[in-house]
């Protein structure tokens, strides 16, 4: 059965934010099943890996047939499982998400690529002009393009300051040193894009397989992708003027070709997918120049990722590499840092040496030679001043530094603000076959195999990360884990501007760093790192913040660390400082920051002792001759601890370990020296059971643990403390058995969270527990004996309650149709359900028993429903009116909730959020358009918006209908989507008026849709021989949208009648929007009248200005339209932006938007 709790769309969020860089995780797919039925899926990886997989990670693979099934691995390698997607949960067989193909075979895909990926190749210029050539291209048995013309003017050429573009974006990476601008091939027919038909269907561009043995094999893909580009360019070449400049830098090739393929990438295929190569195996010219490079786009991708993938693939044509990894996917160098690593929408700035390397747009690149204080501007806003680069402790490897901040919309969405610290390795180009790579961003809790945190790599006083040194996690490792002596700290604010402090040395301090508390008396170590382990070094401290120096020993060999045996007393000096000196070379270093040394010449206390007490150690000494006494500082292990008056303390609660303790008196002068130390061990008195693990069955718990690891002469046949008797065994807190093996098996549990834990008894007690483990178990019981009878369209379901005790109260029944769920039955005496309104077709029910905190399985049985359909006497596809204005007649339509409707995120469309009945949605119509929502046919479809704040209730009334015989009512639903929740209706007849009340509900219970197109079909023949009317309520709460397509009325000898009926309304006074929307250069704007009477519609502009009357005089009631051609009062043609037009009609007065783009 289906998830019966799916995760929500955060959880997907998630998930994708734990892949690797790739340029893509989880982009939305719909694919067919064989059997027609369409399924949602993912697609993830890049154009040389890419790979298929469900919501929740699991990856799907297609079988024989061409299935898309879950795969499962077998010998370290993929293959299809039984489990089909859409139909199947692959938790019904414990499959493991994230599955892949081995490191081999994903290094065997990116191999066969190795030349696409020489980005080296690149012939297009990086300053000055890119003229870029674009051209639409379909296969032979592929739709056109559902996008409007409008979207890739946008996404390519839009200048405006906010506009997001891949113009925009090379002129704000470049700092205006790069234009590129776009001309689009075939030319588009008004706002509709034309493409050229390639000679092949899609099959002949997808992998060879037994279920596609049209497709290519390995050593055809290059043939067949390049041949058809040949076969395109030729087809539009004659189109593009001559005078056109698409060789900036008069090298003989064109400067970049930008291929668009309808439709969406496939997974497990590397040629349908987005990348970067030139066109080497045939030539092909467009006005006497070679066509070298190339980006190949595909349609739902680019509306899916817009600006980001264009500017990617952009930069790999001006020969910038990949920044994240193919094949060891260990870490992400770079994070989302670099469009290279990760490119987002809008995308991110590339970082500033891949500005200086690859663009070319940073001429120089500083390298700091000397300690001091320095500053950097923001890349993005800055085009100085904007890197330094360190030399390491090593050859070929280098830092940089720049300064991330968000600026204009390309760094807006940055995970942090501050500076970023890279490794450079400049034998290296770009991270794919990394490590080591050629830049690795510094960042929290990273390191050479650990990710860490990439987000969180910014340094600032903000973020409160001030200092990348040999001292700090992270330091600034080299790619073979040495130290390359970065020595960066006292970062500063993160402003217009931010400051920083670089010491340059050869040897570095790193312990003591600053802020420690040395006790005078004690033996210290000091610890260095430096470029060269060779040669002598000298120590020396100074007491007084570093100016006078005392020598601590010299000529020692530089081994790293040196014990400073005794350390002196410095009248509790708190501004402590030591220098090391490389004797060689005369280069030193010391803590920047002070630290602190207590006890001097004052008496300390003396005879520490300490006792251990089970888990507590007592501790007493004896005063020091003194009257000025305030107290005693008690010190565990250096740290200190308590401050007391008394000379005793007891230390309570210590776990086991050994500690060492000292205790100095407090005087009004300062601190005393440190007493002797007291050193105590703090046993485990009784040791417990090791390695406890919990082994979960259907409704029992395996519990294994490992003996106790005792003392060597702690034998059981002993006696004494450690002799073992056996073992407890404990479930929530309650002891359940007693055992003297290492095992426990706990069997007949209920569902529910259960903790266990293991202690091991011996002859004097009983020791503390291992564990707990915590396991849940799952299983309750399922219904039985399900049977099914069929009558016409209708499937009567009947069944029997569970017949095994459950320690949970049941509440009900859900009822499930081919894994969809169609009804929950809140009440646990209802055993039956019949299911309406059935198309033709096998149909598989299960029904689960629901319990308060749990769903059983389910149990099933499959029918066959055959039913005949009489004579259409009404259909409706709805594709004739006008997009997004509400149902006109013969349509009834009642608006039962009156409230504002919920709007989809990120997507607009005339009357948007209005209140609204029913309305003709067209989703390639709304902007952007919804590239994964589509009709049941055509282009057009009813949609019923939810209300916001109440429950949804609207009313669509099929006209007026005598029925005849044989009558059926037949239409097709689905819900929008399930992440907002599914959407519910009831169907019900009236032979009387279209007021609510008069309807009779042939739904006992409302209906829920699945967020896939559906068939009902309604059994009228209750009603034959009756005028009647038809709806289709939608009762939803808290969802989106419920859409209806391909409405029809079945009855032979049935006829419709005219809507006569006078207790309803006649039309509203409404401005019911414009068509199209974006438009150039005119669209037709639509109203409605309830009476007659003046009406004045008029366009605005953004300033509030009327720059057209439209209407201005009486009209009947009923409904209007009028044409508006995009110029003013005086003819005068207006310039593409945002407009507004209002209707006045009496006391009704109302605005909208539209958008003229040209």
């Amino acid at each position: 059965m289906r998830q019966f709790a799916r995760l929500a769309i955060l959880l997907m969020a998630v998930i994708a934010s734990t892949l690797i860089a790739a340029p893509r995780s989880f982009l939305p797919l719909e694919v067919t099943q064989p059997d027609g039925s369409r399924i949602n899926i993912y697609a993830s990886g890049d154009e040389f890996h890419n790979w298929l997989h469900d919501e929740n990670d699991f990856t799907i693979v297609r079988a024989a047939d061409g299935s898309y099934v879950y795969a499962i691995q077998e010998n370290g390698g993929l293959v299809p499982s039984d489990l089909v997607v859409g139909k199947h949960l692959p938790s019904a067989r414990n499959l493991t998400p994230g599955l892949n193909l081995s490191p081999a075979e994903i290094k065997a895909r990116y191999d066969r690529q190795s030349q696409m990926r020489d980005y080296s190749n690149g012939r297009a210029p990086n300053t000055g002009q890119i003229n870029n050539i674009v051209i639409f291209i379909k296969f032979s048995d592929s739709p056109e393009f559902n996008t409007y013309f409008s979207y890739y003017q946008q996404v390519f050429n839009a200048s405006g300051a906010t506009d997001n573009s891949m113009k925009n974006y090379f002129l704000a990476a470049s700092y205006n040193q790069l234009t590129v601008d776009s001309f689009f091939y075939p030319a588009p027919n008004g706002n509709a894009v034309v493409s050229y038909t390639d000679i092949h269907p899609r099959s002949y561009f997808q992998p060879f397989s037994a279920y596609n043995p049209n497709g290519y094999t390995a050593q055809e893909r290059t043939e067949r992708e390049q041949e058809m580009l040949v076969r395109a360019v030729n087809a539009v070449s004659s189109q593009i003027p001559a005078d056109l400049n698409i060789d900036g830098d008069d090298d003989g090739y064109v400067d970049n070709v930008c291929f668009i393929i309808q439709g969406q990438p496939d997974g497990w295929a590397s040629l349908l997918w987005p990348h970067r190569w030139v066109l080497f195996h045939d030539f092909a010219y467009i006005n006497n120049k070679r066509v070298w490079d190339f980006n190949f786009q595909l349609e739902s991708f680019l509306n899916d990722s817009g600006a980001g993938v264009l500017s990617h693939e952009m930069f790999h044509s001006l020969s910038a590499p990949d920044l994240y990894r193919y094949y060891n996917r260990e870490i992400t160098p770079v994070g989302k840092w670099d469009i290279m690593a990760r490119d987002l929408d809008p995308p991110q700035h590339m970082g500033a040496w891949m500005k200086h390397k690859y663009g070319q747009w940073i001429t120089n690149v500083p390298t700091i030679t000397s300690s001091g204080t320095y500053t950097l501007h923001p890349l993005a806003s800055s085009s100085a001043n904007n890197i330094y680069r360190i030399d390491s402790w090593r050859s070929n490897e280098y830092y940089l530094l720049e300064y991330r901040k968000p600026h204009g919309i390309y760094d807006e969405n940055l995970p942090g603000t501050g500076l970023i610290v890279y490794r450079l390795d400049i034998r290296e180009e770009g991270n794919a076959n990394g490590p080591p790579d050629e830049l690795y961003v510094y960042r929290p809790g990273g390191t050479n195999s650990v990710d860490g945190n990439p987000d969180l790599a910014a340094l600032s006083a903000q973020n409160g990360r001030t200092e990348i040194s040999e001292a700090t996690a992270p330091n600034g490792f080299l790619g073979d884990g040495s130290s390359g002596g970065l020595n960066l700290f006292d970062v500063g604010v993160a402003g217009d501007t931010i400051s920083f402090k670089v010491k340059i040395s050869d040897i570095q301090l790193t312990y003591p760093h600053g802020g420690e508390t040395w006790i005078c008396g004690d033996n210290k170590v000091i610890i260095w790192k430096s470029k060269s382990d060779t040669g002598t070094v000298t120590l020396e401290y100074s007491s007084d913040g570093g100016q006078n120096w005392n020598l601590i020993a010299t000529g020692m060999g530089n081994t790293g660390s040196y014990v400073w045996n005794s350390v002196p007393p410095m009248d509790s000096s708190n501004q402590v400082h030591i220098r090391i000196t490389n004797q060689a070379t005369g280069q030193s270093d010391s803590n920047y920051y002070p630290f602190t040394v207590v006890g001097g010449n004052l008496p300390p206390p003396s005879n520490l002792t300490a006792t251990v007490q089970e888990h507590n150690v007592s501790l007493s000494w004896q005063p020091p001759d003194t009257r000025n006494l305030l107290g005693y500082n008690i010190y565990r292990n250096s740290t200190l601890i308590a401050t007391v008056t008394a000379t005793e303390y007891l230390d309570e609660n210590l776990s086991a370990g050994v500690y060492s303790y000292i205790v100095t008196a407090s005087y009004t002068e300062g601190e005393s020296a440190a007493t002797n130390v007291a050193t105590a061990f703090v046993e485990s008195s009784l040791m417990p059971p090791t390695n406890l693990q919990a082994t979960v069955g259907e409704t029992d718990v395996n519990l294994t643990w490992n003996a106790p690891a005792l003392p060597f002469d702690a034998l059981p046949e002993n006696s004494g403390t450690w002799q073992l008797l056996g073992y407890k065994v404990y479930r929530n807190n309650l002891l359940i058995a007693n055992t003297n093996q290492c095992y426990f098996f706990d069997g007949s549990l209920f569902f529910g969270s259960y903790s266990y834990t293991v202690t091991a008894e011996y002859f004097h007690g009983e020791s503390e527990p291992a564990g707990p483990v915590e396991v849940v178990i799952s299983y309750v019981p399922a219904p039985t004996n399900l049977t099914a009878e069929v009558m016409d369209n209708r499937v009567a379901l009947s069944w029997s309650g569970p017949d095994e005790y459950s320690i949970l109260e049941m509440t009900g029944y859900k009822v499930y149709r081919d894994d969809q769920h169609i009804a929950t039955l809140d009440d646990a005496d209802t055993l039956s359900y019949t299911d309406i309104g059935l198309a033709n077709g096998t149909y598989a029910y299960g029904v689960t028993a629901l319990y308060t905190q749990a769903e059983s399985l389910p149990v099933s049985i499959e029918v066959t429903v055959e039913v005949t359909l009489g004579e259409v006497v009404f259909e409706e596809d709805f594709e004739e009116n006008v997009n997004f204005a509400s149902l006109p007649c013969p349509w009834w339509l009642i608006d039962e909730d009156d409230a504002y409707t919920t709007s989809i995120p990120g997507i607009s469309f005339p009357g948007a959020g209005d209140k609204m009945t029913y309305i003709t949605f067209n989703p390639s119509a709304t902007v952007p358009p919804i590239v994964d929502l589509s009709c049941h046919s055509g282009n057009k479809m009813a949609a019923s918006f939810a209300a916001v704040g109440v429950p949804n209730d609207d009313y669509m009334i099929a006209p007026h209908t005598k029925l005849g015989s044989n009558s059926k009512f037949r239409f097709f639903a689905r819900s929008h989507s399930a992440e907002y929740g599914l959407e519910r209706f009831k169907v019900g007849v009236s032979t009387r008026y279209v007021r609510p009340h008069h309807f009779h509900w042939i739904d006992a219970n409302c209906v829920e849709v699945p967020a896939s197109w559906t068939e009902y079909i309604y059994d009228l023949n209750d009603y034959n021989g009756e005028y009647v009317y038809i709806a289709i309520r939608c009762l939803s709460e808290g969802t989106m949208a419920l859409y209806i397509d391909d409405v029809s009325i079945h009855s032979d000898g049935g006829y419709l009648v005219g809507n006569d009926d006078n207790s309803v309304p006649a039309l509203s006074t409404r401005l019911e929007g414009n068509y199209p929307n974006p438009f150039n250069p005119s669209t037709t704007i639509h109203y409605s009248l309830k009476e007659a009477g003046p009406v004045r519609i008029e366009i605005f502009n953004l300033r509030g200005q009327m720059i057209r009357s439209l209407v201005n005089e009486s009209k009947a009631s009923g409904s209007h339209k009028v044409m508006w051609d995009g110029k003013d009062e005086r003819g005068n043609t207006m310039s593409s932006g945002i407009y507004f037009f209002r209707m006045e009609a009496g006391k009704h007065s109302e605005t909208r938007k539209m958008i003229m783009m040209k």
